[in-house]
């Protein structure tokens, strides 16, 4: 996996098998099997306030208070979500 921090964008790009185990946890979440989940960067535990950039992403599901602001779009394709639920 390697993600890159560019002026707001954010960059994941990932091998076959770690869309795979994207996948795995993103239903895990989906079906309450736990509350949250991190990509986190490889570094070692005293260096990591040297370490540029993002170093830890979490996903939860979205509580009731909190509002749409991304949307999902492939590279030239349809928005398939939009702020409107």
């Amino acid at each position: 996996m390697f993600v890159q921090h560019n002026d707001g964008d954010l960059l994941l790009a990932l091998s076959k098998e770690e869309i795979d185990s994207l996948m795995k946890l993103l239903v895990g979440l989906k079906n309450d099997q736990f509350g949250h989940f991190h990509l986190r960067y490889k570094f070692d535990k005293d260096d990591c306030e040297n370490v540029p950039g993002v170093t830890d992403i979490e996903f939860s599901l979205m509580g009731e208070a909190d509002v749409h602001n991304m949307e999902m779009q492939p590279c030239g394709g349809k928005i398939i979500y939009t702020d409107k639920p």
